[in-house]
């Protein structure tokens, strides 16, 4: 029987719960009105040979009848469409989804709160018990300085009993780290210490949030099943991908809800910020190097900052600019090029005395020269002097990276006239 289904077409998940199957008819009406009717119809074609095959003996005759009516039961069973059955009885549960930001910008401090019933909140997600309501300002200090992630991490705990735990009754809940990729993740026990189980993003995904590609990955992770809602846990700085409004009407679409839970200060942090570096690229040496710099700051309005140009412990040049918050600035550092080769050149900003630890990273970028000591020949050949040509002869003599003649100190500029 299972090499005959199995010839036939029939499944695998057909054959393993073959058990459970049970033969149905399409037609099933068919099926019986032709039972019914094969015993009349048996005895019409018995009495019919023995009138007209009186010779043969009565064996024969019966092995003929039995025959016709085999095939013609075959024939009835295929006109009422038989088929196996199976009822199996799959429940989906609609989806919860918590997504994490798992960004650089989630290992910032979450502090300082807004208000009381925020950092007493915190205090009870990290097992601190408070009296009336009032926090000593030594466990204030050190519930400001917990990073986002940490809070986040330490809500979700605490809320597993009296929250998630009874949603798990009825619903699937899925957990979901973001950075610029998102990818899943197993959550520990409330009461472990444990570190969550999941695939690491590389440094370079973790420079960036997207909002919206986490969302939509939620939603083509579902498959078509119900998304009841997500739970985000972020900072809420999106920097790249899917617009994160674009996602929401993907999700509302569905019926799918989305819950913020917005973490960090209300009010940015001091920083002062590189946010921009591009060089001349390549010079030849004794030509002026010339390293443009973006500078971003907030809170620290008209105060100055020294920017400083090194190659190595050395430094090239230094420039003293009062930042302004309100919009970027643009300083050109500048330095003569004495060695050939290329030159890995770091611009810095001294960090201000504000600015938390985590900040002073973006205080630094670097930039690639490369100084060349081979000399380029030109040769300009024009009709009659015009000013173009006494412009480009001059812009020419000024430039280092051209060769000049064996006797003389200008390069080989010839003159037809």
């Amino acid at each position: 029987m299972e090499f005959f289904l199995k010839s036939i077409g029939v499944t695998d998940e057909v054959m393993q719960h073959l058990d459970q199957a049970e033969l149905t008819f399409q037609r099933p009406v068919v099926f019986w009105i032709g039972m019914i009717l094969l015993f009349p119809v048996g005895y019409f074609v018995y009495t019919r040979q023995r009138d007209n095959l009186s010779t043969l003996p009565r064996k024969i005759r019966i092995a003929l009848t039995v025959t016709r009516l085999t095939v013609l039961a075959v024939l009835i069973f295929i006109l009422a469409g038989p088929y196996l059955k199976i009822d199996q009885q799959i429940t989906k549960r609609p989806i919860v989804a918590i997504l994490l930001d798992d960004s650089q910008s989630m290992d910032l401090p979450a502090g300082p709160y807004a208000s009381v019933e925020e950092l007493t909140m915190v205090a009870a997600a990290e097992g601190h018990e408070t009296v009336d309501g009032e926090i000593a300002p030594e466990l204030q200090q050190s519930l400001a300085a917990l990073s986002r992630s940490t809070v986040a991490q330490s809500l979700l705990r605490h809320t597993d009993a009296s929250l998630l735990e009874p949603l798990r009754e009825e619903h699937d809940i899925r957990y979901y780290r973001f950075a610029r990729k998102p990818n899943t993740f197993t959550p520990v026990a409330a009461d472990s210490t444990a570190e969550q189980e999941s695939t690491p993003l590389d440094a370079t995904a973790l420079t960036a949030s997207h909002l919206g590609d986490a969302i939509h990955h939620v939603l083509d992770d579902a498959a078509g099943q119900q998304v009841a809602g997500m739970l985000v846990f972020s900072d809420g700085q999106n920097t790249g991908g899917t617009s994160p409004a674009q996602a929401a009407r993907a999700a509302s679409e569905i019926g799918a809800k989305i819950f913020a839970a917005p973490l960090g200060a209300t009010e940015r942090l001091p920083d002062v910020s590189i946010v921009d570096v591009y060089s001349s690229g390549l010079v030849a040496i004794g030509d002026t190097v010339s390293v443009h710099v973006t500078v971003e700051s907030h809170g620290f309005d008209t105060r100055p900052i020294t920017i400083e140009l090194k190659d190595g412990d050395e430094v090239l040049a230094t420039q003293e600019v009062a930042v302004r918050d309100a919009e970027h600035q643009h300083v050109e550092l500048t330095f003569e090029a004495e060695k050939a080769g290329p030159r890995y050149l770091t611009i810095n900003i001294p960090p201000q005395p504000e600015e938390i630890e985590q900040l002073r990273t973006n205080n630094t970028d670097s930039a690639l020269v490369r100084i060349s000591e081979e000399k380029i020949r030109v040769l300009l050949i024009d009709g009659l002097p015009r000013w173009d040509f006494r412009f480009i002869k001059n812009d020419i003599r000024r430039y280092n990276g051209l060769a000049v003649r064996v006797d003389s100190e200008v390069p080989d500029i010839i003159v037809e006239t």
